[in-house]
């Protein structure tokens, strides 16, 4: 094996790759580990690698790109090699590795946005002469960074390119560049055609030249001391030293100009003015909350050692602070005292020092609001329930944690990131597992909601997952043996699991409480499964077990169905479709089909077509007896795990994935007795990898010859060796619309070389169209005619070799190929329209003289044509044959030309002179035209050659920014009116005042120009095209025409410092991302015109206060709002316009929202996720219900659904406990894909049922008639009161309580003490359930696994439920029953018909 540094060099194009070469290894290699790059690679894919295992890697000379994130979040990398011939180095291709040194190749031109962004520990970079653009953050945080040199090649610098940089000492400008200077050595940046400083350092000095100070020139410089603020300074931007938190003297005489800089507040402002000094702090400018205490994220941190440290701490501050707060605990200290902040609500951030090496039993436990920990390098241990239900998203541990206890973490329900240091002697998170596991026992100790578990891992030990209610989907590998105790207790999210058949033992409580089981397989290999192991799974229907003796008492549900054995055995296809039906229709799309026996069938040909939404399991089927699989999941839903299957019979797999969205890896299969398989992975974008071999693209050049036929053609044939010459003979001559290969498998094999069989004598329309593996093609003599599209987009294609026998080539034939030589064969007569067009490699063309006809456009666009020879027979050169032609310079004409047509060379700016015939008739005027020209600083492209310019743009190299574009311009004694722009990217554009010729914007029409401040735009423009203002960063307010209707989008994305805005009033629609990220926008009153606001309109504008109150609006997108502050201006339901947007604040438990007359539609998102929400009632005026609009409001069980209602888009209450909805409507209202829960009862109006049983979407659910379907809407438990139905009235029973001054006070019921048991939500379930029937008593003490005294039970039941105060007269009557009192029926319905309320009694049983 090669090595590098001692080290084996593992060779891998993407992290999965180099995880097969590394379990492949004989020998154990311990990471970092180093990658080679395969030879011949040309690009690295975008996250090719995010593999913190990677130390160093190599990349061959063949490399031309490095992809998005390509080698992001590697941490431990600390060497990359990079060849000569990368262009660009990609956003985010190394940004946070390990990097100490780089060394950019001399090819780099770019380096993109956010490259190497917190790399802390690069040290030096070279940056090469090459270098002509350093984007936006493309070193940010590269803290070791110590000097830098720019070369006089770098034009663009983006913003915060090297912020924060707080170790650069030294900055040099090479004095050769002409954008950018370093004067007077000042250690920084200067734009020298602005004198503004745009990036510095602490050791900046600066000029007295300067006027502008950039912003975030110093952001985050911690090691910045002292400025001196020269008086030429004249403005300094938004966060020039932001986060200096070391600055402590700023000498200036005009102190008004640091008000929005983010100073720091300690820091003294030296003000010396006419010989006098005097000193200021920044609240003597801004004003804020005076505070000695120090700053986390603009919030004091106060230092406290437990709950009460804290409260005394907070009160210095009085109503000036509010929480969650932030908490320091005291330098010196060497642990957390256990139950030192246990419970404290108001805690948001701790701040460990140094000297913490212990965190107590509770220290944290309980914090629901503490979403962020510092776990230092200094902590060695972490005790029982330290954080057990704290809000934390991520975990990092370093390598001083050396103990942690399992349930250290229990019920943090929102932890996403769990990371171990690779340093740690005892711990690891191995290959990005988001889980911590014991390094020695290969046990994974506690996981996440994001949790992989390795398939190294033998064990889940005790509490692994407890209490991670969004824990939907977890995958076993098959090494594990031991699930342990409360592994998986209280993970009521987990809609499924299965246990693979290594796990021998399951623990006690291991699936306790996990509600959305539906069903489980114990394998055979199980010996022991403990007490309690299914407890509580309300919903489990089947446990499939070979001895159910082993469940004795693992379950507390009778109803679940013990399934021992196979439960059908069918010896037909047919009988194998009815058991497959029975179980989808009893157990839905998911269902576990492994208890059917299928070892006695031979046919499964197209066995899903009728189940094509199955995606459940059938991983264990015994298909070794079945020879026909043809079409057996082709358009299927399919993604399960079938690699075990024995398909040694099988002789026909054609089809069988075709268009299906099987991902699966069936590498292991043995396919050696399969005939006919093709297409059997078309349009199914499955690995390479997971093929098995025969079937692979990158197969061995020895591989043995694959022969077959086109199942839907059977005149067609091919044979294909393994060096990749694929011989195709058979009948061509059919047309087509489209390719018969594009998409097959025989299109994914490594065909290289094409060669047509002889006696094939026509090829058909669209026959190979966009075969892209083509790089040779070989022509028979048989071959008389080939098709329109034949082989276009074949973009591969370098050499063709003709025959002579050809007459005829189709319009289209061959476009966009990188072939540079052509000979054409003898006999050929015709070339159709754009036969050969954008040949951009071709160099020279020589045309026999048999050709009589060249259609439109034949060889446009052929960029390299030098010379061309026309055929002697040629009387007509066609329209545009030879356009954009640049490099053209000779043409050979005919003698007997008659006529050259418009555009025929067009653009062939070096055809300087040409020789025509003597006989030539006819010379269209606009033959020869040349379409640009410059004229007074801008330059023009002619697009239509008669009075038109079409595109203008910036040509003068000097000019002071500002542009007055003309109406019209003269140009070779000719007159044209200017009605198109183009200034993409134009940087030094400051102002534009646009001519009213002009009506439409193109896209991209300003994009990117950074330093436009002022646009001036006529009532004539209607239309703005989309990312016409993207990226203007400087722009600031904008009027636009009253005649535009429509803001397209990301049309003013990025413009961050956009302030102002005026819309006309006939706009009607916002599109996505239009204003995302106009951080200084706060006020922008919506038209009542506008009806629409799509995705991520005004996202992350984070100052956005007001859009008025639009009233036609009727749709707002996902994210819309997602980062203003709009949702914060008062708690509840928050609506704009006739729009229902969001929830802000806490929503109560148990809580009914009551949605506004008159609001239409509520957008998409819009309480998605809000638990406590259980029932909703719409007003008659609603409209529509978009996308995922209450999706995973996991307890929302009752709807009232309007008339009204137009619409209800995707997923708007999937995820849901909606059981049963009553619609109104006669005929059914349009719905998307899963609106509601699988398997939801819908009643709908008697004599719709055949309508709503043909509808699409509505015949996925059960549907039953029912008479005045949703006629009222009911009313539900909210916090404070019962409220009761409208038709329907309940009879409950209650617990009395004596009190000292009140004679009775009544509860809804004796709750369990323990506190893991939900009580308000049983309470409600019986209230709405078991009562309403004839249920007598409430008494659910026993649910307790724990001892509590009766007084402890009825102290929590009075803290969980609310109380109902009986006049001090009554005396309602009790009886006994098991040992207490309890108010009679009578008694209770006698007490509350005093208040008002009609109750109905039950009779006494």
């Amino acid at each position: 094996m090669e090595t590098y540094k001692g080290k084996p060099v593992f060779e891998a194009a993407k992290w999965m790759e180099l995880k097969d070469a590394v379990a492949r290894c004989s020998e154990k290699i311990e990471p970092p580990y180093v990658v080679k790059i395969p030879a011949g690679t040309k690009a690295v894919g975008s996250y090719a690698f995010l593999d913190r295992t990677i130390g160093t890697v190599i990349l061959p000379d063949s490399v031309e790109e490095i992809g998005e994130a390509a080698f992001f979040l590697c941490r431990s990398l600390l060497e990359a090699i990079l060849p000569v011939g990368i262009r660009e180095i990609k956003y985010k291709a190394f940004g946070i590795s390990a990097l100490e040194k780089i060394d950019i190749p001399s090819s780099v031109v770019t380096i993109g946005p956010y490259s190497f962004e917190r790399c802390r520990n690069l040290e030096s970079v070279n940056i090469p002469e090459s270098v002509r653009e350093i984007d936006t953050g493309a070193f940010s945080g590269c803290k070791s960074l110590r000097t830098l040199h720019i070369p006089g090649s770098v034009t663009s610098i983006g913003l915060a390119a090297f912020c924060p940089c707080s170790g650069l000492e030294h900055i040099e400008v090479a004095s050769n560049n002409p954008v950018y200077d370093s004067r007077e050595d000042c250690n920084a940046i200067i734009e020298t055609s602005t004198d503004k400083l745009v990036v510095g350092c602490k050791n900046t000095i600066i000029p007295n030249s300067i006027k502008v100070i950039g912003g975030f020139a110093f952001c985050r410089c911690s090691s910045l001391t002292s400025i001196h603020i020269p008086d030429s300074v004249t403005l300094i931007e938004d966060g020039a030293f932001d986060k200096c938190k070391n600055l402590t003297e700023v000498y200036i005489s005009n102190p008004s100009l640091l008000k929005n800089t983010l100073l720091n507040e300690n820091a003294q402002i030296i003000v010396e003015k006419d010989g006098k000094r005097s000193i200021l702090k920044i609240g003597d400018l801004t004003g804020p909350v005076e505070t000695d205490d120090e700053l986390y994220d603009g919030k004091p941190v106060f230092v406290a050692s437990s709950s009460k440290e804290l409260a005394a701490a907070v009160s210095r501050y009085g109503d000036q602070v509010q929480p969650p707060f932030v908490v320091k605990i005291p330098p010196g200290s060497n642990q957390v005292r256990s139950y030192a902040f246990a419970g404290d609500r108001t805690l948001g951030v701790v701040i460990l020092p140094d000297s913490v090496k212990l965190i107590g039993n509770e220290a944290f436990g309980g914090c629901e609001n503490l979403k962020e920990a510092n776990i230092l390098d200094y902590v060695s241990e972490i005790r029982e329930r330290s954080f057990q239900y704290c809000d934390l998203r991520s975990i990092h541990f370093p390598k001083s944690v050396v103990k942690i206890c399992s349930n250290a973490f229990w019920g943090c329900n929102y932890l996403r990131e769990i990371d171990v240091d690779a340093a740690n002697p005892v711990y690891d998170s191995r290959e990005n597992c988001n889980a911590v596991i014991e390094t020695a026992t290969n046990r994974l100790l506690f996981g996440c909601r994001n949790s992989i578990i390795p398939s190294s891992v033998v064990e889940i030990s005790d509490h692994a997952f407890s209490r991670c209610e969004y824990l939907w989907e977890i995958t076993i590998p098959s090494s594990v043996e031991r699930i342990g105790n409360k592994a998986f207790n209280y993970c009521k999210g987990l809609n499924g699991i299965k246990i693979p058949d290594s796990v021998k033992e399951i623990g006690s409580y291991a699936f306790n409480n996990c509600s959305s089981i539906k069903r489980i397989r114990i394998p055979d290999s199980v010996k022991t499964i403990g007490k309690g192991a299914f407890y509580n799974c309300k919903n489990l229907k089947d446990i499939y077990i070979s001895d159910p003796n082993l469940l004795q008492n693992a379950l507390n549900d009778p109803s679940v169905t013990i399934i021992s054995g196979f439960k059908h055995t069918p010896k037909t296809k047919t009988a194998l479709i009815t058991a497959i039906r029975e179980e989808i229709k009893r157990q839905g799309s998911q269902a576990d089909l492994n208890c059917i026996d299928t070892s006695a069938i031979k046919n499964m040909r197209e066995l899903f077509n009728k189940f094509k939404t199955f995606n459940g399991d059938i991983s264990e089927w015994n298909v070794s007896n079945v020879t026909d699989m043809a079409d057996m999941f082709n358009g299927s839903d399919f993604d399960g795990d079938i690699s075990k299957w024995d398909v040694s019979n099988v002789k026909d797999m054609t089809g069988m994935f075709d268009s299906s969205r099987f991902r699966g890896d069936i590498s292991s299969w043995n396919v050696d007795n399969v005939e006919c398989f093709f297409p059997m992975f078309c349009y199914c974008n499955l690995a390479d990898d997971h093929k098995p071999e025969r079937f692979r693209r990158n197969r061995p050049a020895d591989a043995p010859l694959l022969e077959g036929k086109l199942n839907w053609m059977d005149d067609v044939s091919f044979s294909l060796s393994g060096d990749g010459v694929c011989v195709v003979s058979g009948d061509l001559s059919e047309n087509h619309e489209n390719s018969i290969w594009n998409g097959c498998d025989l299109a994914k094999l490594p065909v290289k070389h094409l060669v047509i069989a002889d006696g094939v004598t026509e090829i058909g329309d669209y026959t190979f169209y966009e075969w892209s593996p083509i790089v040779e093609l070989t022509l028979p003599h048989s071959l008389t005619r080939i098709g329109s599209s034949a082989f276009d987009w074949c973009r591969n294609i370098k050499q063709i070799h003709f025959s002579d026998g050809l007459q005829e080539i189709g319009s289209d034939a061959f476009g966009s190929c990188p072939v540079s030589k052509l000979e054409l064969p003898k006999t050929l007569t015709k070339i159709g329209v754009r036969a050969f067009d954008r040949f951009e490699q071709l160099v020279e063309l020589n045309l026999p003289d048999s050709i009589v006809s060249i259609g439109t456009r034949a060889f446009y666009g052929c960029s390299s044509l030098r010379s061309v020879k026309l055929p002697a027979r040629l009387r007509v050169i066609s329209e545009s044959l030879f356009s954009q032609c640049k490099a053209l310079e000779q043409v050979q004409m005919p003698e007997d030309l008659e006529r050259i047509e418009a555009y025929a060379f067009a653009d062939c700016l070096n055809l300087k002179s040409i020789t025509l015939p003597g006989g030539t008739q006819y010379i269209a005027h606009n033959a020869f035209e040349s379409e640009e020209f410059d004229e007074g600083g801008l330059h023009y492209s002619i697009t239509n050659y008669v009075t038109n310019i079409n595109d203008c743009t910036v040509s003068a190299k000097e000019w002071d920014g500002r542009l007055d574009i003309p109406s019209s311009i003269s140009h070779g004694g000719r007159a044209f009116i200017v009605n198109g722009l183009n200034f993409y990217g134009c940087k030094g554009l400051t102002a534009v005042r646009i001519p009213d010729t002009i009506s439409t914007f193109p896209e991209c029409a300003f994009s990117g120009c950074k330093s436009l401040r002022e646009v001036e735009i006529p009532s004539s423009v209607t239309t703005i095209g989309a990312e016409a203002f993207y990226g203007c960063e400087a722009l600031r307010s904008i009027e636009l025409p009253d005649a535009v209707t429509e803001i397209t989008e990301n049309l003013f994305k990025g413009c961050w410092r956009l302030r102002k805005v005026k819309l006309g009033p006939n706009v009607t629609t916002i599109r996505e991302s239009a204003f995302e990220g106009c951080e200084f926008l706060q006020h922008l009153p919506l038209p009542d015109s506008v009806r629409r606001i799509e995705r991520s309109a005004f996202e992350n504008c984070k100052n956005l206060v007001d859009l008025g109150q639009p009233a036609s609006l009727e749709f707002i997108g996902l994210y819309a709002l997602v980062g203003t502050a709009l949702p914060f201006m008062q708690d509840g339901p928050v609506y704009l316009g006739n729009a229902l947007c969001g929830f802000h604040g806490n929503m109560p438990d148990h809580s009914c929202l009551e949605v506004r007359d008159g609001t239409r539609t509520v957008a998409e998102a819009a309480l998605r996720g809000h638990r406590q929400l259980e029932s909703i009632i719409f007003p008659e005026s609603f409209k529509s219900i978009e996308y995922e609009a209450f999706n995973e409001c996991r307890d929302l069980k009752h709807i009232h659904l309007p008339k009204s209602l137009e619409f209800i888009e995707d997923g708007a209450f999937d995820w849901t406990k909606i059981e049963e909805i009553e619609v109104p409507w006669e005929n059914p209202i349009k719905i998307g894909y899963r609106p509601f829960p699988d398997g939801t009862q819908i009643y709908v109006p008697v004599g719709t049922l055949a309508a709503y049983k043909a509808a699409k979407y509505w015949k996925d659910y059960k549907l039953l008639e029912k008479e005045n379907c949703a006629s009222n809407p009911l009313r539900f438990v909210t916090d404070d009161s019962i409220i009761i139905g409208r038709e329907r009235k309940y009879s409950v029973v209650l617990m009395e309580k004596p009190q000292r001054k009140s004679p009775w006070n009544l509860y809804g019921a004796i709750v369990p003490a323990n506190p893991d048991v939900d009580a308000r939500k049983i309470v409600k379930d019986l209230l709405f359930e078991a009562f309403r029937d004839t249920a007598r008593y409430l008494d659910l003490t026993d649910w307790s696994g724990d001892s509590y005294s009766p007084e402890e039970e009825m102290d929590y039941a009075s803290q969980r439920f609310a109380v109902i105060d009986l006049p001090d007269d009554a005396k309602p009557q009790t009886q006994t029953f098991d040992g207490r009192k309890y108010l009679t029926d009578e008694a209770f319905y006698n007490s509350l018909i005093s208040g008002g309320v009609e109750w109905e009694p039950l009779n006494n049983e």
